[in-house]
Formats: structure tokens, C-alpha cells, sequence
């Protein structure tokens, strides 16, 4: 609710996959561009208070799971545009496997790892493609 009332996106927290045995949590977040990734970048930083608190390691990464139709977009001709994003964010991102989709779930997962301030700025980075491919 904080994170809402700061940034201005709408959060939500997707309680429990059925079907996921991982502890991850799907969170997706709306508003307008710069709120969702004020909204993002404040998650990440109360993920990492979190794990600080309960003395486990503080790598956070962001999971950003996009249409398979739009992952050419962000990977680029011969990975042009994913290494450019990376130079210019100092982060690390990958995007899963095509073998990973199947019939029930058309995404693919882009994950981003670096520091904070990074990560937030490469997600701002993918989802502007992500959006300008969606358009």
C-alpha cells in the first residue's frame, strides 16, 4: 500500500500459484511509466531489506515476463539492443529459453541482476521496448 501511495502504480501481489512449488511471488504493477518504475525500484529495495534482515544474500534480481512475440525486440539483431542495455545499465540480463514456453504459457522470463539503482534503470530500458513493440 505504501509502495502504491509513493510511486502512484497500482501493486498487486499475487497471493499463491497453484501450480508454483517456488517462493517466488508475481507482483504486477500499473500506472504510467516513471510510477511503475519508482513502484519496481522500491520493491527490489524492501526485497533486499528483507533478505538483509533475515541474514540471507542480498542479489536481488527482477523477473520481467514478456510475450514471446515481443522477446526479439529487446534481444535485438545478433543481441544488439539486450548489450547495449547491459553497457549502458552495468546490469546482467538473460531471457529464458524458447524451449521453456509451451501451448498454456506463451511467456518467456527477462532477468535483470545488478545493484538497485541499475536494475530499475534497465527495467525502465526493457519495458519502454517492451511497450513500443506492444503498441
Amino acid at each position: 500500500r505504501n509502495i502504491t501511495q509513493q510511486s502512484r502504480a497500482r501493486v498487486d501481489v499475487h497471493r499463491k500459484l497453484e501450480h508454483s512449488a517456488s517462493l517466488e511471488k508475481a507482483i504486477t504493477v500499473y500506472g504510467q511509466p516513471e510510477n511503475c518504475t519508482a513502484a519496481c525500484k522500491r520493491i527490489l529495495e524492501v526485497m533486499e531489506e528483507e533478505a538483509k534482515n533475515v541474514g540471507k544474500p542480498t542479489e536481488i534480481s527482477l523477473k520481467i515476463l514478456a510475450h514471446n512475440n515481443l522477446i526479439g525486440r529487446i534481444i535485438g539483431k545478433q543481441g544488439a539492443t539486450i548489450k547495449k542495455i547491459m553497457e549502458d545499465t552495468d546490469t546482467k540480463i538473460t531471457v529464458s529459453s524458447i524451449s521453456d514456453i509451451s501451448s498454456f504459457n506463451l511467456e518467456r522470463v527477462i532477468t535483470i541482476k545488478g545493484t538497485i539503482p541499475d536494475i530499475a534503470r534497465a527495467e525502465c530500458e526493457v519495458s519502454s521496448k517492451l511497450r513500443a513493440a506492444y503498441e
